[in-house]
Formats: C-alpha cells, structure tokens, sequence
C-alpha cells in the first residue's frame, strides 16, 4: 500500500478530474474578519446535499494513483492539508513553519506551498473528506469532498473517469482510427445518408443567412418610412424624438 510513488511513470499517476477543471487545491479565506467563511478553490463547503459540480473538488478511480499540487500560503496563518483514508507521499523536500518535510515522506498531514503531493486510492470507494486541518477553518466552510468511483461506476459524475478509461484504453490514434472507419462504413453502407445530411445542414444555413438579411433589409425599410413621415408631422412631436433615435 505505501509503496513508492516517486519513481512511477507519469502516465500511471493521474490529476483528479475536477467538475470545475481544477488542477490544485488552495486553500483560502473568503471576506474579512473573524465571521468570514473559508474555502477549498474559492467554494466553501455547502454540505453533502449540495449539487455534485460543487461538492467534489475531484473525481477519481479506485486502486489507481493520483497526484496534486497544495497550493496553500506559507504565513503564519497557512492552512495544513488533510484528506482521509489514504496516507500521501511528499514528492519534494520542502521547509514551513519550523519544520522539514523530505521528499518521500508519507504524512497524513502537511502544509502545502507548491508541493505535489501522490498517492494510490486503495480498494475504498465513495466520498473522501479534504480539510484544513486547523477546526476553526474547517468548521468555517474550509474543506470539500473527493469522489472515487468503482471500475463499474459510469454514470453521474463518474462518467467523467469513465470516459476518461475508454479515451486511454483507445488512445488517440486508435480513436481517429476508429472515426475513419465509421465514415468509411457509413459510406460505403448508404452514401445517399451523407448526401443528405450535407444537403440538409446547408439548407439550415442557407435559411438562417437569407432570413437574416432579410430582416436587417425589413428593419432599415420601416425605419426609413417612418423617419420621413415623422419629418411631415404626422407623429407629432413623438415623430421627432423617434427621427432624432433613427438617425
């Protein structure tokens, strides 16, 4: 379980897929003052009933590897990091707060300023609890959840790593290979379908440009009808200050 992670190629250790495309995690204060909330990348904590885009901060698979950067401030009121279940790996030598922390080092806690940290999800799937370590700022908003799905998780949000499993399994070559020879297929099944799904993809444009110009030369005419009726006092003053707009 707490094997080497230093050493893994890179393609074997994996970002978390972030529902809003996070790459890191930071944690940060939200306001002034003591009543001010924290958060984890700018969201405080809404509670486990909160929308799935929100909650987690990160989306990942049972028994693989991943990786992160902690972005939190070296001051004196930097927040210590801490997740559950899994113990991480320290991949550099790195000095907060009095302390040392040596590259290889597994911890359950650490500060973080912009270091990665690694390690592997091990059998246990479902919600995984990220705070700072401090009670204050965590009881303020300043924590999130991880989501690892199970291998047979495909739907919500582990669809996400779902897709990302096939797109890998495939790789990209394979993909566009695979694309080629579904056209070729469909071409060669029915060239009458291609035909006309080109036809009718250029009448749908055709249609929205002519409407399209049809409606500015509309437009232009009625302003123009009423610009020169107004100038013969037929809207009164109303006609003057609708002259005075068009013009």
């Amino acid at each position: 379980y707490l094997r080497d992670l230093r050493n893994t190629p890179s393609d074997r250790v994996h970002y978390p897929i972030s529902p809003k495309g996070r790459g890191n995690v930071t944690f940060i204060k939200l306001g002034h003052g003591d009543t001010s909330e924290g958060g984890v990348n700018g969201i405080s904590f809404r509670g486990y009933n909160a929308l799935d885009v929100e909650k987690y901060i990160g989306i990942m698979s049972v028994n693989h590897a991943y990786k992160l950067k902690l972005m939190g401030s070296p001051g004196k009121n930097g927040h210590p990091y801490h997740h559950h279940v899994n113990s991480f790996q320290l991949q550099a030598d790195d000095k907060c707060h009095g302390q040392s922390f040596r590259a290889g080092e597994w911890r359950d806690v650490t500060f973080g300023r912009g270091v990665e940290i690694r390690w592997r999800n091990d059998r246990y799937f479902g919600e995984i609890m990220l705070h700072c370590h401090m009670l204050e700022h965590e009881d303020k908003g300043m924590m999130s959840l991880y989501r690892v799905c199970n291998e047979n998780e495909t739907t919500g949000v582990c669809a996400l790593v779902s897709q990302k499993r096939q797109h890998q399994a495939l790789g990209s070559s394979s993909t566009t290979e695979l694309g080629n020879k579904r056209r070729a297929h469909l071409a060669a099944e029915d060239p009458w379908q291609l035909m006309i799904l080109l036809f009718a993809t250029t009448a749908c444009w055709g249609i929205g440009l002519v409407s399209f110009i049809w409606r500015q030369v509309f437009d232009k005419c009625v302003v123009r009808k009423v610009s020169q009726e107004s100038n013969q006092g037929r809207y009164g003053s109303f006609g003057h200050n609708l002259n005075f707009e068009s013009s």
